[in-house]
């Protein structure tokens, strides 16, 4: 369970950089910032998919967050 709320604190708080990124680094208006905001829920939909398809053929699904958890981390340092 601790394992699902880290992301939640560690990772959501790039939201509210959202919006300097988006001004200062990528230089694009209101309709770059809502296609900045909607990513993250289009990706998490197909995230969503993969793993409801591929369920039932991983057999330690425990290692499987584990690893999309440092994914994330990665991930997220290489947006920063």
């Amino acid at each position: 369970m601790i394992l699902a709320y880290v992301p939640r604190v560690f990772a959501v708080p790039y939201q509210t950089l959202m919006l300097v990124s988006q001004k200062d680094v990528l230089n694009v208006g209101p309709e770059g910032l809502g296609m900045l905001m909607a990513a993250p829920g289009v990706g998490a939909v197909l995230a969503v998919l993969t793993l409801a398809s591929v369920a039932k053929q991983v057999r330690r699904q425990g290692l499987m967050l584990v690893g999309s958890s440092i994914l994330l981390g990665l991930f997220l340092m290489l947006l920063s």
